[in-house]
């Protein structure tokens, strides 16, 4: 092929297409929400045959911890 010929790729207009900023829009709407969702949750863990006892939620903030000698 020669040098200048050949396919022209065209810049995309500052402003996106809509469609698929939409998309975007919905895309980050769903992952906040699933976010939240997950930061409501709980998980308890235990160490030294029940001994110890963890508690954290979903945005990995410890919540409680337990001893019971």
């Amino acid at each position: 092929m020669a040098k200048g010929k050949g396919r022209r790729i065209r810049a995309s207009r500052p402003g996106g297409r809509p469609d698929v900023r939409r998309q975007i829009q919905m895309l980050q709407e769903q992952m906040l929400a699933t976010q939240e969702a997950l930061g409501e949750q709980t998980v308890t863990t235990t160490a030294g045959g029940g001994v110890i006892e963890v508690v954290m939620d979903g945005h990995q903030r410890l919540r409680s911890v337990t001893i019971d000698p």
